[in-house]
């Protein structure tokens, strides 16, 4: 088990092919979807498996406190086979946690039943969206001394 909600690892060869069902069926059908990228760890290319899917997903919208909370709602509101319920953590059979700026789900790795941990971090500019790429994928190191310096 891995992340806050009891998923699985994920094989690095699954993450990709496990995004693009991602897309096709969560976020395409979200009013305002434009585009996600995969950030953090995944994008160093060391590990051979992974806790979780981070995704800096830009949508088209102008209040981000309202996007936030409904995207949740509309990830509680897929059937159960496309964001599975929390299999362990505090919030143990709800289907979507919202923690600070992240939508976190748990879905189907391809091929297979089992859930992976997927944390949306969501942007509503294109600018966001860039700026949250490009920290996201510096090592944890760097992020926090930019985070003290600032």
């Amino acid at each position: 088990m891995s992340g806050s909600i009891g998923a699985h690892r994920i094989n690095r060869r699954d993450v990709q092919p496990t995004l693009d069902d991602y897309i096709t069926k969560v976020l395409k059908p979200f009013p305002g979807f434009q585009s996600c990228d995969i950030t953090g760890s995944y994008n160093a290319g060391t590990k051979k498996d992974h806790g979780d899917i981070d995704l800096v997903v830009y949508i088209d919208a102008k209040d981000i406190k309202k996007l936030k909370k409904d995207f949740k709602s509309y990830l509680d509101s897929l059937p159960d086979d496309i964001t599975i319920p929390f299999l362990a953590g505090k919030r143990q059979g709800d289907k979507a946690q919202l923690f600070g700026a992240i939508v976190t789900c748990g879905f189907p790795i391809h091929g297979t039943t089992d859930p992976v941990q997927i944390d949306n971090i969501l942007v509503t500019t294109r600018n966001d969206a860039a700026f949250q790429r490009s920290f996201l994928n510096l090592s944890a190191q760097k992020q926090a001394l930019f985070q003290g310096l600032v």
